[in-house]
């Protein structure tokens, strides 16, 4: 059995201002580092074969202490980082409040294309070609992969066959732990949204 710690990054200071996407030089603020320290206490007793992080600042911060703590190098991972928001890159929810595509794109997620970006089926597939490729390299790894929030939403909806358009109904926290199981008998969602910055737990 594959079992796969989907972990997303802590906080930093775009986070309620508006899109970070992939803009450089985004780092953890201070509530960021103190998740990070209490995430790290909780999954350094955990066995990991290894350490995945998307190349984003955030994700492969968030990452540092745990695999110092496991002495494991951190393996940067294209597949599990922020999504393209193409011009959304940089925005203010101000002003993406006022484009009526920011409102179409949270509706219908499944479908339509960020401007200039990646459509979530193509998030969806590439996170999840990642995780199958470990598991069939080692059908017994067990692995944290460090990612963003709907990257890790958009693969949660692909093991539980629920439609994307659904993915805003459940919420992956800063510094939360989502676990999901890959063995003979198909996949299983162990817990979604462990711990986090509210330290809400929804287990499955």
């Amino acid at each position: 059995m594959s079992l796969f710690y989907l972990i997303r990054h802590g906080e930093h200071d775009w986070l309620k201002r508006g899109i970070a996407g992939r803009m450089s030089g985004v780092h953890l603020n201070a509530e960021g580092r103190a998740q990070t320290a209490a995430l790290t206490q909780q999954l350094k007793s955990t066995y990991f074969d290894a350490v995945f992080a998307s190349p984003m600042e955030r994700a492969i911060e968030t990452a540092q202490p745990l695999a110092a703590a496991l002495r494991l190098e951190i393996q940067i991972a294209q597949e599990l980082t922020e999504l393209n928001f193409g011009e959304w890159n940089g925005r203010t929810f101000e002003e993406l409040n006022a484009d009526p595509r920011w409102a179409r794109w949270n509706r219908e997620r499944s479908t339509f294309r960020m401007p200039g970006g990646e459509l979530m089926s193509e998030v969806q597939e590439r996170v999840v070609r990642f995780m199958t490729g470990l598991h069939e390299r080692n059908p017994d790894g067990t692995y944290a992969l460090f990612s963003h929030g709907d990257a890790i939403r958009t693969a949660l909806c692909y093991w539980l066959g629920m439609p994307m358009d659904l993915l805003p109904r459940f919420n992956i926290d800063t510094a939360s732990t989502s676990i999901l199981s890959l063995d003979s008998g198909g996949p299983r969602v162990v817990c979604v949204n462990h711990g986090g910055n509210r330290g809400a737990v929804e287990v499955l």
